[in-house]
């Protein structure tokens, strides 16, 4: 038989159905608010026979839900958006950069033709200066040893007379003296016809005389190119012909030697002294080169050199040192004078009071025609044939304009450029962020300059 499941009924007779539910206080989920539970009462009803009771259903009180405050989000939220917006642009103006690029005023020129070069004088619009550099060169050859010999040097002069309309005679053995120095002696009686007025200009009158060294030695051996200066008639001294009665060198004066004569080859001789006036001219142009000043220009083929008879000398039994004394004049001409010359003289105020440079002066094709005739003693003129083309660039003081730019608004920048349009030939810029200003702080201002 199946078992019988029954109510265990307590002894005050009421089952486990009849014992009343506590009441319970329940936490809702929304802060500070507490809702009782609400209890359900239990009806009792006679139930039949092998019928279990059901337990009814509790319920529970609905949950309320959380408010929320929109407009005080949206306040915060503003709020953060303006501080780091201000945060942000004083930010970006303090970190700010400006780059400017600008174009430079320049004026093309193109040189084709011939022109005439003086020495520097008053009224001479193109000019030239020398640098005259000297140095002395040596070898040793093989040679024997010969007889010893004395020897007076020689060579030619020309004599001049500013001094009188009429001939001035000078019997042989009339001494002509350089700066006072070493005497020398005319060969032959001369006469030097009187000058000649033309048109209020005096002409001296010329002849062409020889000379001697008053003594022997190498001493008075002179090279043309080196006599800076007139030979004087010693007998004229302290009279009014002294300075209007002289002479000049036509010729090197040469010859002089004291000492054992040394037996040579010719052609040895020759192709020594041919190497040591290579290498002088090597040496000198570079000391030249260095000589340069500043705002002057020399050519490539703008030099002359001369050298004086080659020595040779020496102890040694088997060979000979031969000594060569040179000379070299590099011609030289001022930057701003050739393009006075070759801008017709708008060089000097196409950029105002700025500078300027000229790129591909340098670089110009030049002649000189006359080079062989040249004497930087007698200063005669040159002869140029030039052609090419070279620009005139103004100078952008870069350094200035960056202190002005400092702490302007780009707009600003405008008046700045235009104060130097002379040298500008237009600007543009660039700013970041584009809002701020232009940096107090010049590291970040950039200025580019195209072409330089």
């Amino acid at each position: 038989m199946p078992r019988r499941v029954q109510d265990i009924v307590p002894g005050d007779r009421r089952g486990m159905r009849d014992v009343p539910v506590p009441r319970e206080r329940k936490m809702s989920r929304t802060k500070d608010i507490v809702e009782p539970v609400r209890e359900i009462p239990i009806h009792h009803k006679p139930l039949a026979p092998g019928v279990a009771r059901r337990m009814p259903a509790t319920t529970f009180a609905p949950r309320q839900k959380r408010p929320r405050n929109r407009l005080k989000w949206l306040l915060i939220a503003l709020s953060t958006i303006v501080v780091v917006g201000i945060i942000g642009f004083i930010a970006s103006s303090y970190y700010s950069k400006a780059s400017f690029t600008i174009i430079p005023r320049s004026i093309p020129l193109s040189v084709n033709g011939t022109f005439v070069a003086q020495a520097p004088t008053a009224t001479s619009t193109l000019s030239y200066e020398v640098i005259t550099v000297k140095g002395v060169a040596s070898s040793t050859i093989s040679a024997t040893n010969g007889p010893n010999i004395t020897s007076k040097a020689a060579g030619k002069v020309t004599l001049f007379n500013s001094y009188s309309n009429k001939p001035v005679r000078l019997v042989a053995g009339t001494r002509l003296s350089l700066d006072g120095a070493l005497i020398y002696r005319l060969t032959g009686s001369v006469i030097i016809p009187g000058y000649a007025d033309s048109s209020g200009t005096i002409v001296p009158g010329k002849v062409g005389a020889s000379i001697a060294a008053d003594q022997p030695g190498q001493t008075y051996n002179m090279a043309r190119s080196d006599a800076s200066g007139n030979l004087k008639i010693v007998a004229y001294q302290g009279g009014p012909r002294y300075d209007s009665v002289y002479a000049t060198l036509l010729t090197d004066v040469t010859g002089g030697f004291v000492g054992m004569k040394k037996m040579i080859d010719p052609a040895l001789v020759a192709s020594t002294t041919a190497k040591l006036k290579a290498s002088l001219v090597v040496s000198l142009l570079s000391e030249v080169k260095n000589a340069i000043p500043e705002g002057y220009i020399m050519y490539t083929n703008g030099y002359t050199s001369s050298f004086a008879t080659p020595v040779v000398g020496g102890t040694a039994q088997n060979s000979a040192t031969i000594s060569l004394d040179g000379t070299v004049y590099g011609i030289i001409f001022k930057k701003n004078d050739l393009l006075a010359k070759f801008s017709g003289g708008q060089s000097a105020t196409a950029f105002g009071d700025f500078a300027y440079t000229s790129p591909g002066l340098e670089t110009l094709e030049i002649t000189f025609t006359n080079l062989k005739d040249f004497s930087p003693a007698k200063k005669t003129a040159l002869v140029l044939r030039i052609q090419g083309n070279l620009k005139m660039v103004g100078t952008v003081p870069v350094e200035d304009i960056t202190k002005k730019l400092e702490g302007i608004s780009l707009a600003g920048t405008q008046s700045v450029f235009k104060s130097y349009s002379s040298v500008i030939e237009s600007s543009t810029g660039e700013l970041v962020p584009p809002w701020a200003k232009i940096p107090n702080n010049s590291k970040r201002i950039s200025i580019t300059v195209q072409g330089q």
